[in-house]
């Protein structure tokens, strides 16, 4: 069961600045969620297989080619301004 002092520590770590009503008030919902995981952790789920996927998945990637790459002329034919192979952009660090 979490206390008021809980709440406070976690508000704190999440540098929250919560009022003691709004406390109060987390405080009964927090509880209230805890009760509810403790009612699951009642249930028997030694017979179920756990799934990371509720549905089967399936690679749907294709397969790797080896392809030959664009030769540097080829690389640098369609950009606005090129220096030998490589490619002419503006400088942005003076």
């Amino acid at each position: 069961m979490l206390t008021s002092e809980d709440i406070k520590k976690v508000a704190l770590l999440a540098r929250l600045n919560l009022t003691d009503e709004e406390i109060k008030n987390y405080e009964g919902r927090l509880n209230g969620i805890m009760e509810f995981i403790n009612e699951l952790d009642e249930v028997d789920t030694s017979d179920i297989i756990g799934d990371s996927h509720v549905i089967p998945m399936i690679n749907v990637m294709r397969e790797d080619e080896n392809i030959t790459s664009l030769s540097p002329d080829q690389t640098v034919e369609n950009a606005p301004e090129s220096i030998g192979d490589y490619f002419k952009v503006p400088r942005v660090i003076e």
